[in-house]
């Protein structure tokens, strides 16, 4: 039960979130608006172009979301999801994120424990779940 109200809620602060604060590479930006249209290959893409100029937390997020939701590589997407979550805490610290940085902890830490419980790795779902209530409420 707690695990099901606390993944319904993380879904709802992810769709809520926005993109406000440090500055976002235009190629990384392209590849979120194409992902969020679901054309994952044009997402892709983009994405790999970002991560040739820049490596960031909004391309490897990207990245994550086609391995997870258009090529179906779960260990593929946790590893990116986790390698964009551990560059942001390398950017802002976790008890002092800025808005920016609160709203793409809420939607990595989101999609993290969707790909765990995809994988039933129950006990990491749960580890995650304890950082969003550390951070975030």
């Amino acid at each position: 039960m707690r695990l099901s109200l606390c993944l319904t809620c993380l879904c709802y602060l992810m769709l809520c979130s926005s993109a406000q604060g440090w500055t976002i590479h235009k190629e990384a930006q392209n590849a979120l608006d194409k992902v969020t249209q679901r054309k994952f290959i044009d997402a892709r893409r983009m994405a790999d172009q970002a991560l040739a100029h820049e490596p960031g937390i909004v391309a490897r997020y990207v990245l994550s979301l086609v391995q997870s939701e258009a090529e179906g590589n779960l260990p593929r997407a946790l590893f990116l999801i986790r390698q964009a979550k551990s560059r942001l805490l390398g950017l802002e610290a976790v008890d002092a994120l800025t808005e920016q940085g609160r709203n793409w902890h809420r939607k990595i830490l989101a999609h993290e424990l969707g790909i765990l419980g995809h994988l039933d790795r129950r006990e990491e779902q749960l580890a995650v779940i304890d950082q969003y209530d550390a951070v975030h409420t």
